[in-house]
């Protein structure tokens, strides 16, 4: 079993990938303006892996604790036009499945996961370990897993439904330029195992919230996430080489989508609705 290889980064790099238009990405301006990020530093790095993180944040994470006080006149000010601009953003977040071949800017991938270091942690583990997965035999062997996964899922429906499961595209695997899997280190050390004594799923839980924070910083760059389930954890874990402890949490697919929808894949086809329960608040 071996260890993801440590790349220690650089500067970010001068020449970026070719931006798509906004006509073409199908991005309205109104759908993109204030999403710019002004220069983010990442949180404190995982311990095997920091390919994404500055130096700047490792010297940081190195350091002594350090308690300071903040001057409230540098608190910025969430106003209505910024509460209308993210509500777009959360609203126009979809699950990608059609992917354009086009590759990403690597300064605005690592924008995106400088963003996701800033999720919330029960005691600020910061559990989440990112791998990006470039190595054609390691993706082919995720594409075997899924579409033996695939089948097995079809086959558990029957009839009318089992023929609309596979109308589905459930994943753009063959098409996405960059795929990310990422895991929960289940054996760290960080946060002195505060918060999670009588429920340890929290730290899965915190690296869900990291997921979340990517996938809506990556909308915000006009690029999609599409999160595939439809895998053998186990077979993906040992296809990658991770160290044992870490726990498959989420695959992403991540590129320029082909297409823009406000309503979700799976409503525009006829497989889910809305769940007006899940919109209620329960009063105890």
């Amino acid at each position: 079993m071996g260890e993801p290889r440590r790349v220690v980064p650089g500067a970010a790099p001068e020449t970026r990938a070719p931006q798509p238009s906004v006509a073409a990405s199908g991005l309205h301006a109104r759908h993109s303006r204030g999403f710019e990020t002004q220069g983010l530093q990442a949180a404190a790095p995982a311990a095997f892996f920091l390919r994404f993180v500055p130096e700047q944040a490792r010297e940081t994470a190195r350091g002594p604790p350090r308690r300071g006080t903040c001057d409230l006149t540098d608190v910025p000010a969430f106003d209505a036009s910024f509460r209308e601009t993210l509500a777009e953003l959360f609203a126009w977040r979809r699950d990608v499945r059609r992917f354009r071949p086009e590759p990403i800017a690597e300064s605005d991938l690592r924008a995106c996961l400088d963003l996701a270091h800033r999720s919330p942690s029960v005691g600020n583990s910061q559990p989440w370990r990112f791998v990006r997965v470039s190595d054609a035999a390691r993706r082919a062997a995720v594409v075997a897993s899924f579409e033996r996964c695939n089948r097995a899922a079809a086959s558990a429906y029957a009839d009318e439904r089992a023929a609309l499961y596979r109308t589905l595209k459930l994943a753009g695997l063959r098409e996405a330029p960059v795929h990310l899997a990422v895991f929960c280190d289940e054996a760290t050390g960080t946060g002195h195992g505060l918060g999670r004594a009588t429920m340890p799923e929290m730290l899965r839980y915190s690296v869900v919230g990291a997921v979340q924070g990517f996938w809506l910083a990556a909308r915000s760059f006009g690029i999609g996430v599409g999160w595939v389930s439809i895998l053998d954890p186990d077979c993906v874990s040992r296809s990658l080489d991770v160290p044992t402890s870490w726990h498959l949490v989420a695959y992403l697919c991540v590129g320029y989508p082909v297409e823009e929808h406000l309503d979700p894949e799976l409503v525009r086809h006829g497989w889910q609705g809305p769940d007006l329960e899940a919109c209620c608040l329960f009063e105890r």
